[in-house]
């Protein structure tokens, strides 16, 4: 049996994650675990190949 989650209850968990971080460790660690979630989240993407740095970066020098 495979037991999915919601976007909204995975918003709402990390949320309350945030939240008891930033009330017991400060705003400073809030946002450390803010960035690494983030960078987190952007590898994830990289990985699974929902994001493409090839055409990432093909556009950027076409801009040029």
């Amino acid at each position: 049996m495979e037991i999915q989650m919601k976007t909204t209850q995975f918003a709402i968990l990390v949320g309350m994650a945030l939240a008891a971080i930033a009330y017991f460790a400060g705003f400073v660690a809030l946002l450390i675990t803010a960035i690494g979630g983030a960078v987190g989240w952007l590898v994830a993407m990289i990985i699974t190949g929902r994001i493409d740095l090839r055409d990432l970066a093909g556009r950027a020098g076409d801009q040029r």
